[in-house]
């Protein structure tokens, strides 16, 4: 091979490894939520895991029961951190969390069941998927 053949080849990996799903970047957080619960999920809250609020819900988190949401949305300026926790407030009036999920390599969560606040889940990560 020579130079000019390695150089394409460099190129061609480097700009494929970048297009990743969870490349070094980490803006781009979206994944599927799968609510495999009984009741709606109304209100669907995102934050990093070291905020001290929730703000504002998503608008695209409300997720039917029975039902799989495709949830996207990008990372803010404030860093390149992979965690978050999510508040989700169901129809039923149950209010459940989930704490410290790597967005930047979870592809699905499945929430199962929820009880006494606490949600039962499942999270998918790029590596789990064949």
């Amino acid at each position: 091979m020579n130079i000019a053949q390695n150089f394409a080849l460099c190129a061609s990996l480097c700009l494929a490894s970048a297009m990743l799903p969870g490349a070094a970047f980490g803006s781009n957080l979206d994944f599927k939520l799968d609510n495999e619960t009984s009741a709606n999920i109304t209100s669907f809250y995102v934050s990093l895991d070291s905020a001290s609020d929730w703000g504002d819900p998503i608008n695209n988190g409300a997720t039917g029961a029975g039902d799989t949401n495709d949830i996207t949305f990008q990372s803010d300026a404030s860093g390149d951190s992979c965690y978050y926790d999510f508040k989700m407030v169901f129809d039923s009036g149950v209010t459940a969390h989930l704490y410290n999920i790597n967005l930047c390599a979870a592809t699905k969560i499945e929430v199962d069941d929820i009880d006494n606040g606490q949600a039962k889940y499942t999270v998918t990560y790029l590596t789990d998927e064949n």
